[in-house]
């Protein structure tokens, strides 16, 4: 099992990605929740194989330390309601970047593409 993270725009008490990451049977979903301090903090001291991150509209300022915290995360999948293009600013690169809203064929080919990686 691959250990990971989601960092949500907002916290719902029903998220799709939570889900999907859930049914995937190989990640451990080892934290959940919206940008926070304690995200920030889980991200700067823990250690995941995949960290998700839904990033919030363009006009909502990611702070440098998450952005620092998910640059230098081993792998990241983003999602976004906007097109990647739109968030280049952010220099991420993520392993693969889902435009919301998402199949669940789309999210797994995300999840491949990182399978394919650590293989």
């Amino acid at each position: 099992m691959y250990r990971c993270l989601l960092i949500n725009r907002w916290w719902q008490a029903d998220n799709p990605l939570e889900r999907y990451i859930l049914r995937t049977g190989c990640l451990d979903l080892a934290w959940a929740g919206a940008y926070s301090d304690e995200a920030l903090h889980k991200l700067q001291t823990d250690v995941y194989d995949l960290v998700f991150v839904s990033l919030p509209a363009p006009e909502y300022v990611i702070p440098e330390p998450f952005l620092l915290a998910l640059r230098s995360q081993p792998a990241l999948i983003a999602t976004a309601l906007y097109p990647e293009s739109v968030f280049d600013s952010y220099y991420l690169r993520p392993l693969s970047f889902l435009e919301e809203p998402f199949s669940p064929g789309q999210f797994e080919q995300a999840i491949n593409k990182y399978l394919l990686q650590v293989k």
